[in-house]
């Protein structure tokens, strides 16, 4: 119980525009990230349209030249689809997509680390270009429980930009960030909730 509280309390002070957290379950711990034959397929398809395929049944595979034809119709079929390939054994727990023109992605992946722990990473389409994304924790004993994966999202940043989870606050766009995840049911309306509350906050002081 108390580390419960202490999360929810970590959770408020890193999330500010955070969700009644009460409705939720911050102690939710997936059992592992591996040997989930549905979630699996999901979390190593790149591609935001191929990933959304494979979450409706579909494999999910596009050959190359289908890849093409599409980002020939429209650049959004780019979205996820440069991101850096997945090492051996590693999976996509979480991804955030932007509504921008080529739906940019930020991809939160875990791998086994040494020792039987698991090692973190954070990646976008962009890595190529030099830029690092920092976070905390970049490793644990056990899969993150919910509040604690809530905390390394919030931590997530990439070093010329503001922090991952307030890019579309920083321009005062709203609806930019799409949150999903094959792991933790409950992210994509936790942060439908928060964008709630930063833009009914947003169009009080705009009253003011």
């Amino acid at each position: 119980m108390n580390e419960v509280l202490s999360i929810e309390s970590r959770v408020r002070e890193a999330i500010p525009y955070a969700p009644d957290l009460c409705s939720y379950d911050l102690g939710y711990r997936p059992a592992r990230y591996w040997d989930q034959p549905v979630p699996s397929l999901i979390a190593t398809v790149l591609p935001e349209h191929a990933r959304q395929a494979a979450e409706q049944g579909d494999t999910g595979l596009f050959s190359a030249e289908q890849q093409r034809t599409l980002e020939s119709i429209h650049p959004r079929f780019m979205s996820g689809a440069y991101l850096p390939t997945l090492e051996d054994y590693e999976v996509e727990i979480a991804r955030i997509v932007m509504d921008s023109t080529t739906g940019d992605v930020v991809s939160f992946r875990a791998l086994p680390g040494e020792g039987g722990g698991l090692t973190y990473r954070v990646a976008d389409e962009y890595g190529d270009e030099g830029y690092v994304y920092f976070f905390d924790p970049e490793g644990s004993s056990e899969p993150l429980s919910f509040g604690e994966f809530l905390l390394l999202i919030a931590s997530a940043r990439r070093d010329d930009l503001p922090r991952a989870i307030d890019l579309g606050k920083a321009q005062e766009v709203r609806n930019f960030l799409t949150f999903s995840s094959a792991y933790y049911p409950e992210l994509s309306r936790f942060f439908l909730e928060e964008e709630e509350t930063w833009e009914d906050e947003s169009c009080a002081a705009d009253d003011n």
